[in-house]
């Protein structure tokens, strides 16, 4: 998964994994119309907003999710399959 380039493509990876509830992304958006040209700035301000916690701000600003922490799962790496969708082995933190 590529790093996001701009305000709007982060925003679609934080529905994409469910980090924030998208009443506070409506919020969000009615408090910056124009999102910051950089993915980086939309992020810390997301961070400044406390919409988005620091670790997942780093991680969605890295090349791959490995690492990513969705809910109680783990990503730990991207599994390269035809179809729609991304793929990813997870590994829960209480069945490992």
């Amino acid at each position: 998964m590529p790093a996001p380039r701009n305000g709007d493509e982060l925003l679609g990876l934080v529905r994409k994994f469910v980090l924030a509830h998208e009443a506070s992304l409506t919020a969000f958006r009615r408090q910056f119309p124009r999102l910051p040209a950089s993915a980086t700035e939309t992020a810390w301000r997301l961070v400044e907003a406390q919409i988005l916690m620091p670790a997942d701000a780093f991680a969605l600003m890295k090349e791959t999710p490995n690492g990513f922490h969705l809910g109680r799962d783990q990503l730990l790496n991207s599994i390269q399959s035809p179809g729609v969708g991304d793929w990813f082995m997870a590994e829960h933190h209480i069945y490992r």
